[in-house]
């Protein structure tokens, strides 16, 4: 499932919420080879897996993408 944050801090919040819930979190990065002008760029975090009864009251309000 992918949903979407606003902004940047928001992703940042949603990382920093899946590991202080001992949930397996990764950002992910993306290289800058066409994008973001050769910066690498956090641009998702991935979360899980794990059972939706953990993640839904912790992530089941954000937009669906």
């Amino acid at each position: 499932i992918v949903v979407q944050v606003a902004d940047f801090d928001e992703l940042m919040l949603v990382h920093s919420i899946a590991q202080s819930r001992d949930i397996e979190a990764h950002l992910i990065i993306d290289s800058g080879a066409t994008e973001f002008g050769g910066e690498p760029t956090v641009t998702a975090v991935a979360i899980g897996p794990d059972d939706s009864e953990v993640l839904d009251p912790l992530f089941g309000d954000l937009k669906l993408y």
